[in-house]
C-alpha cells in the first residue's frame, strides 16, 4: 500500500494483473494488425470524400470546438457530444473532455490542453496561407494536431519537376502499434488548393510530378528514378512510408497500416469509457469528478427466487480511495446509483444509497491486490432492460459508470437458458441466512464471483446458470449439461464436459456443474458453450460465456460488499416492481402488484400508488375512494393532483376547483395551470381562465392546445 502521489491525504488499492503468454499476445498482435489494415480501407474509402461536418443544428460555438478536437475525439465521445440536448450540457462535457486528458489532474494547469492550443496556433501560422480555411483545419493540420510537430520538415515547393509538397519524419511511439521511425508526404495536386495525404502504394510517385514536364514518367519505375535524382529520402517515402523498408518488396499493406495506427490513435490513446454512458450520468457526477473517472467492471445475471426474476450484480471498480479516519482507520463514502430503461428508452425505476466502506488499518494493509466487489440484487420485470450503474467515491471525487443489458422471458412454450456465471468458489449459508435474499446467494449456497471473468493459474471453477421454463414445467430427472471450452482465437475445442442433469439440477430450476480443473488449459481468452441435452440427447437450451485464463495466480475471490434482504415477497422488492410495471405502462400488473402491498401494510403512499393506477385504467371512482378518506390527514400535494384529476376526468367542475386551487398557492405547475384554467372555462369563467393560461404560456410557448384554449377564453370575454 502507498499514499496516492497525486491526493496525498488518500490511500488507493489497485487490482490490475498479470499479462498472456508471449505466444498469445503475439496471435492478438497480428489479428489487431489485421484489422487495421481493414480499417484503413475504411478511412481511405472516407478519405475520398469531404470529412464529415458538424449536424447543422449547433451553434458555431460547438461546430467549431468539434472542428478543432477532430484529431483528437474518439468516436464514442463524438457520437455523444451530438446526442446532448442543451449548451449546458455540451459545455460540461467539453469539461469532461480535457480532464479526461489532463496528465497531471492535481495542478491548476492543464498540460495537454496547453500543448495542443499551442499546435492549434502553430498550424494555423504554417498551413493557414493560401488556403480558405484555419491551417488547424486542413489535411496537415489534422496530422500536426494528432502528431505533434515532426523531427524533420522538408518543403518541396520550388522544384519544377514536382507539384509542391513536404516530406515530414516522425519517431513513432510503437505502444501504439506506430513503427520506430515513418514518413508522411503531403502534396498540392495540380498545384492549387489545399496540400492532401499521399498514399504510397494505392498512389504511386508519378503522382508527385507534374506530368506536363515528364510524359516519359509514365510507369512507376520512371518515376521513382525522377523522384530519386531531387531527393533520395523523397524517393524511398514515395513507395514506403516505413524507412529502410526493402524497396522491391514494399506493399501498400505497410504503408497502409502505418496510417492507419496514425488514425486509430485516438481510440488508443485516450481512455473514453467516461463518455459511454455520459447521456446517463450527466446530471449526477459534477464537474470536479471530471478528471476521475475510474475503470470497473460488471457482470448481471438473473436468477429466479420463488418464481420471481431478480437481477444480480457484481461491480468491481479497477483502484478504490480511501481517507484516513478515526482509529487508525481508512474510510470512503459511495454513492450507488442505477437506472433500468426498457427498449424505448424510457426509465421504469431508479434506485440510490449510501454505501459507507470503512477498514482497519490492517484490512487495508492485507488487501494488497485483492477485488473490492460492490454485490446486490433487485427484482425485475419480464422483458428486455439496459442496467446503468453510477458509482462515485465522494471521498475521493472518482467516478465509475457502466452498463448492461439483461433479457427475462415470459414464460414460454420452451426451455430457454440464462447467460451462465463463472463461480471460483461456493460455500454454505449459516441457517438463519438461507431465507433470505442475498448477491449471488441461491438456496443454502453462496457463490463467490468476480466481476472480471479472469481465471487465475491452475484454477478450479463452476458454472451456474438460470434455466427459464414453461409455465408449470420442469426439467425432470433425464438430460444433461454439456460444455464446451474453445479458444477464442483458433476456435479450437480443447475441453469437454458433460454433468448428469439430476445432480446438476437445484431449486427454482438453477443448474450448477460443480466445480472442474482449468490446469490443464494454457493461458488465453476463452468462451465456452454450455448446452441444455434432454434423454435423447436433443439440445433444449444453449448459453455462452468468455473468460481470460490468466498466465500467473492471483487473489481472484474479492472482498465482497453485499447486503441480505427480506425474503420474497416484501414490501422492498413489490414496491420496486410496481414501479416498473407502473413507469412501462403495465397498468393492471401495476394494480395487482399495489393491492398485494396494501394488503401487507395499508399507507398512505400505498393508496397514492393504487390510485394512480387506477387512475390510469380510467377507474376514477375507485382511486377517488382510496385517497379522500386519508387526504385531509396527510394534505400530500400529489394526493391532491391524482383527487383534482379524477374529479376533471369525472367532469365535476367546481369540486376539482379547491384542491387546483390549494395547489396554486404552493408552486406553479403547467399541468396544475391548465387544469385549473380548463375547470373556469367549463364553469363560465374566462376571466379567471385567462391569466392561468398566458402565465402557462410564458413558461411554455409550444402547448397549441392551451393556446387554442387562450383564444377561446379571449373570445368569450368579449
Amino acid at each position: 500500500m502507498k499514499l496516492s502521489a497525486k491526493t496525498p491525504t488518500l490511500l488507493s488499492v489497485s487490482s490490475n494483473y498479470g499479462n498472456l503468454s508471449d505466444e498469445d499476445t503475439e496471435a492478438i498482435r497480428n489479428i489487431i494488425l489485421l484489422m487495421r489494415y481493414v480499417s484503413f480501407l475504411i478511412i481511405l474509402f472516407l478519405s475520398c470524400f469531404p470529412l464529415s461536418a458538424a449536424p447543422s443544428d449547433l451553434s458555431p460555438r460547438y461546430k467549431e470546438w468539434l472542428e478543432l478536437v477532430r484529431p483528437i475525439i474518439t468516436s464514442t465521445e463524438r457520437d455523444v457530444f451530438l446526442r446532448l440536448q442543451t449548451d449546458e450540457a455540451r459545455d460540461k462535457f467539453i469539461v469532461f473532455f480535457w480532464k479526461q486528458r489532463d496528465p497531471l489532474p492535481d495542478t491548476e494547469a492543464n498540460e495537454f490542453y496547453e500543448e495542443y492550443m499551442k499546435r492549434v496556433s502553430q498550424a494555423d501560422s504554417l498551413f493557414g496561407p493560401g488556403s480558405g480555411k484555419r491551417g488547424s483545419l486542413t489535411e496537415r493540420g489534422y496530422y500536426y494536431l494528432l502528431l505533434g510537430p515532426p523531427l524533420e520538415r522538408h518543403l518541396f515547393t520550388t522544384h519544377s519537376e514536382l507539384w509542391p509538397l513536404e516530406l515530414w519524419f516522425y519517431q513513432g511511439d510503437e505502444r501504439f502499434g506506430l513503427p520506430p521511425f515513418f514518413y508522411l508526404i503531403f502534396y498540392q495536386p495540380q498545384g492549387q488548393g489545399d496540400y492532401r495525404l499521399f498514399y504510397p502504394g494505392l498512389e504511386g510517385p508519378e503522382q508527385l510530378l507534374i506530368p506536363s514536364l515528364y510524359r516519359q514518367a509514365t510507369n512507376r519505375e520512371a518515376a521513382y528514378n525522377v523522384l530519386r535524382k531531387i531527393s533520395s529520402e523523397l524517393a524511398s517515402a514515395s513507395l514506403s512510408l516505413i524507412p529502410g523498408e526493402k524497396l522491391p518488396t514494399a506493399t501498400a499493406l505497410s504503408s497502409q497500416t502505418v496510417l492507419a495506427s496514425i488514425r486509430s490513435l485516438p481510440e488508443k490513446k485516450f481512455n473514453d469509457a467516461y463518455a459511454r454512458n455520459y447521456l446517463h450520468y450527466q446530471g449526477l457526477v459534477e464537474v470536479d469528478y471530471a478528471d476521475r473517472f475510474v475503470e470497473s467492471h460488471l457482470r448481471t445475471r438473473v436468477f429466479l427466487h420463488q418464481g420471481q426474476p431478480f437481477v444480480h450484480w457484481a461491480l468491481e471498480p479497477v483502484k478504490m480511495s480511501f481517507s484516513p479516519s478515526e482509529g487508525g482507520q481508512v474510510y470512503a463514502s459511495y454513492e450507488l446509483y442505477i437506472k433500468i430503461e426498457d427498449q424505448s428508452g424510457r426509465t421504469i425505476g431508479e434506485r440510490s444509497e449510501e454505501v459507507p466502506v470503512r477498514l482497519s488499518r490492517e484490512e487495508f494493509e492485507a488487501q494488497g491486490k485483492r477485488i473490492f466487489s460492490f454485490q446486490d440484487l433487485f427484482p425485475i420485470i419480464p422483458g428486455k432492460f439496459k442496467l446503468h450503474f453510477l458509482l462515485k467515491n465522494k471521498t475521493a471525487r472518482e467516478f465509475s459508470s457502466l452498463s448492461s443489458e439483461v433479457e427475462i422471458p415470459l414464460p414460454g412454450a420452451k426451455i430457454s437458458l440464462g447467460q451462465p456465471i463463472i463461480y471460483l468458489e461456493k460455500e454454505k449459508r449459516p441457517e438463519n441466512q438461507v431465507t433470505r435474499l442475498q448477491a449471488f446467494c441461491l438456496g443454502q449456497w453462496r457463490y463467490l464471483v468476480n466481476a472480471r471473468a479472469e481465471i487465475p493459474l491452475n484454477a478450479q471453477v463452476g458454472l451456474l446458470l438460470q434455466s427459464f421454463l414453461p409455465a408449470g414445467g420442469n426439467l425432470g430427472p433425464g438430460g444433461w449439461l454439456k460444455i464446451e471450452l474453445n479458444r477464442a482465437d483458433t476456435q479450437e475445442l480443447v475441453k469437454t464436459i458433460e454433468k448428469e442433469l439430476s445432480s446438476a439440477i437445484q431449486a427454482e430450476n438453477i443448474l450448477d456443474t460443480g466445480l472442474f480443473s482449468l490446469s490443464d488449459l494454457k493461458p488465453g481468452y476463452y468462451y465456452l458453450s454450455v448446452r441444455l441435452l434432454n434423454s435423447e440427447r436433443q439440445v433444449l437450451g444453449a448459453a455462452q460465456e468468455n473468460f481470460i485464463l490468466l498466465g500467473q495466480s492471483y487473489p481472484a475471490i474479492p472482498r465482497i460488499l453485499s447486503r441480505l434482504h427480506p425474503s420474497f415477497p416484501s414490501l422492498e422488492n413489490l414496491k420496486a416492481l410496481g414501479t416498473q410495471f407502473f413507469l412501462s405502462g403495465q397498468y393492471e400488473a401495476a394494480l395487482k402488484v399495489g393491492t398485494e402491498i396494501l394488503r401487507l401494510k395499508d399507507e398512505p403512499e400505498t393508496r397514492l400508488f393504487l390510485a394512480k393506477s387506477l387512475f390510469a385504467l380510467n377507474r376514477f371512482e375507485e382511486s377517488l375512494s382510496l385517497l379522500l378518506p386519508i387526504y385531509e390527514i396527510s394534505k400530500s400535494r400529489e394526493m391532491a393532483k391524482v383527487i383534482a384529476l379524477n374529479l376533471v376526468s369525472l367532469k365535476k367542475w367546481s369540486e376539482a376547483l379547491p384542491y387546483l386551487e390549494s395547489l396554486l398557492q404552493e408552486i406553479t405547475e403547467l399541468s396544475v395551470l391548465n387544469l385549473t384554467a380548463e375547470c373556469y372555462l367549463h364553469l363560465g369563467l374566462p376571466q379567471k381562465a385567462l391569466p392561468l393560461l398566458r402565465k402557462s404560456l410564458e413558461l411554455d410557448p409550444e402547448q397549441p392546445q392551451v393556446k387554442k384554449m387562450e383564444e377561446e377564453a379571449r373570445s368569450r370575454i368579449k
